[in-house]
């Protein structure tokens, strides 16, 4: 599959981290507790250090009704590959919090073609996705915000990662 882009906006690149949640938000339990996990982090990284930083939520299917959606979150209606790809386009960061043994993600796929700052619990199919010393791989919520107070503090460290990212996947599974 082509990639949606391979390389951040140029607009991106004023140190401002961009936050997506790109996971769809099912009724299903697991999504309901990737999507919880996901703004514990988020909040813990608001309110602990302060820092500045952008979230938003893809929302395709406008399931919104069964989400608890913290009022500083953006939510994007992404109903369109066009408006998927702009939303990914104007975004950086990700994290993958699901805590059940999964497949692999395609929302996470685009976004290391994307050349995006990913953070991921890993197992299962995710554990596949990139080598085991890629920094996105997180054995723990804890890890995941710890590793996330990392970019927001050095992110020309994850700026030279996420080509390493990008080069291993390619590596592995581009046809």
């Amino acid at each position: 599959f082509p990639p949606i882009s391979t390389k951040l906006s140029e607009g991106l690149h004023d140190g401002r981290i961009r936050i997506l949640f790109n996971h769809s938000l099912s009724s299903l339990p697991q999504y309901k507790e990737n999507f919880d996990n996901f703004v514990k982090v988020t909040e813990a990284l608001r309110a602990q250090y302060n820092f500045n930083f952008d979230v938003s939520i893809l929302n395709p299917e406008d399931k919104l009704t069964k989400f608890e959606i913290p009022s500083w979150f953006k939510v994007i209606k992404s109903s369109t590959l066009e408006e998927y790809a702009k939303a990914i386009s104007e975004h950086n960061t990700s994290i993958t919090a699901f805590n059940y043994r999964g497949m692999w993600s395609m929302s996470l796929a685009d976004l290391i073609l994307s050349n995006y700052n990913i953070l991921f619990l890993s197992h299962s199919g995710y554990k596949e996705m990139l080598s085991e010393d890629s920094y996105s791989h997180c054995d723990s919520l804890s890890m995941i915000a710890s590793n996330m107070r990392k970019l927001l503090v050095t992110p020309q460290y994850f700026r030279e990662q996420n080509q390493k990212n990008f080069d291993d996947f390619n590596s592995k599974y581009s046809l």
